[in-house]
């Protein structure tokens, strides 16, 4: 018995997992073309990687976006306390918005 996927069935997976279709849906979908059990299982083991990549990609935007916004929020603090101005919003608003932009990346990284 051959274990090797067929080219044809993880093209259909792909484009079916690009389109937008959920795991149950290309389940379903690939059932519905005859594919064996052991060859769905490793379809949808693939189809898994690709999520989970596309979801660590997302991940590290998320977390230099907010990591930008750590930053620049502490160097425009520095520039407006220097200047004898209100720091609270910049201070605040950028660390809180910057915190909370990297929590969102590393849920993606990890897969929480």
């Amino acid at each position: 018995m051959n274990n090797e996927l067929p080219e044809s069935i993880l093209q259909l997976a792909t484009s079916l997992f690009k389109q937008g279709y959920s795991t149950d849906q290309i389940t379903n979908q690939l059932r519905n073309k005859g594919v064996e059990d052991n060859l769905l299982q490793q379809a949808l083991h693939e189809v898994q990687k690709m999520r989970q990549h596309k979801r660590r990609n997302t991940g590290f935007i998320w977390c230099g976006i907010g990591t930008f916004l750590l930053v620049s929020g502490c160097m425009l603090t520095f520039v407006q306390y220097s200047n004898g101005q209100n720091i609270r919003l910049i201070m605040y608003g950028l660390t809180s918005i910057g915190v909370i932009a990297i929590l969102k990346g590393l849920v993606d990284l990890f897969g929480w």
